[in-house]
């Protein structure tokens, strides 16, 4: 069930606890303006760093463990399970 922004309720809202341990994720999209609040909602991120390139966020101690970098020019790509840039995860 969504929140009346439309967002996915935080885990704190559906009773659910945050990872233990996630070191950090990093996501190169043309969706930027979808991604970021959306990961700021789920995580309840703080911006740490924004700027036109991109955002890091955080919802502990450290510095980021969710970076968004803007990149308008890549196209959805709905083959391959693959919608956009790359993602890269840190554990």
């Amino acid at each position: 069930m969504t929140s009346t922004t439309g967002l996915p309720r935080t885990a704190k809202e559906r009773g659910k606890i945050a990872p233990a341990k996630f070191a950090h994720i990093v996501f190169q999209t043309s969706r930027y303006d979808e991604m970021v609040p959306w990961y700021k909602t789920v995580l309840e991120a703080e911006t740490m760093f924004e700027g036109p390139a991109g955002i890091f966020l955080t919802y502990d101690d450290e510095h980021h463990r969710v970076a968004i970098f803007n990149m308008p020019h890549l196209a959805d790509c709905p083959t391959a399970g693959q919608r956009d840039g790359t993602l890269r995860l840190y554990l």
